[in-house]
């Protein structure tokens, strides 16, 4: 089974004199970012905690908003396309939640494997469309007006001579063709 590789540390060794370095310290890493998609001064961070921060350009020393609610490092973090005020996240935690900017917990937490969700994308042609891989292989696309249970595809890709399941790493829509591309570590 491939994993998602481990954070870098945010701390150790030997303790520090300055207060603020010792601030720092504590504060977990960061492990992916998004921007906002109408006003590129508001960023959000997934961290390795499970915790999601709404960041501003401006304000470096605190987060605007906390959303708390994955329970693993969260790996992927992508606002909608179509809804400014609503984004995504997926984790190690094996799932993927909906929040809304103005909400501190999630709208909706969406599960279709017993391992962790790696990458997402949202679909650029439909609202409520997106796609997610897992460390056991699987393809979804969602679309939570057909369903919020269940992915409307899941797929497995297996290699051709040794039958082992190809674990995908990424996942995109093509902005332009009713296409999703998924690639693994391997660049395959």
């Amino acid at each position: 089974s491939h994993k998602k590789p481990p954070a870098a540390g945010t701390g150790g060794g030997a303790p520090s004199s300055s207060a603020k370095e010792a601030f720092i310290s504590r504060m977990a890493s960061g492990m992916c970012a998004a921007f906002h998609p109408t006003d590129p001064s508001f960023y959000i961070v997934g961290t390795e905690e499970g915790s999601v921060h709404k960041c501003s350009v401006s304000y470096n020393e605190q987060y605007l908003e906390t959303y708390q609610g994955h329970s693993g490092p969260v790996y992927k973090v992508a606002w909608s396309p179509f809804v400014s005020s609503a984004f995504l996240s997926c984790s190690a935690d094996w799932a993927i939640k909906v929040w809304h900017q103005d909400s501190d917990t999630a709208m909706l937490t969406l599960q279709s494997s017993a391992d962790y969700v790696g990458d997402l994308h949202w679909s650029p042609a439909i609202s409520t469309c997106f796609a997610s891989v897992t460390g056991d292989g699987l393809v979804n696309i969602w679309d939570m007006s057909i369903s919020t249970l269940d992915p409307i595809v899941s797929e497995k890709r297996v290699h051709p001579e040794t039958k082992a399941t190809i674990v995908p790493w990424c996942i995109r829509f093509s902005p332009n063709a009713n296409v999703v591309v998924a690639g693994d570590k391997s660049g395959g």
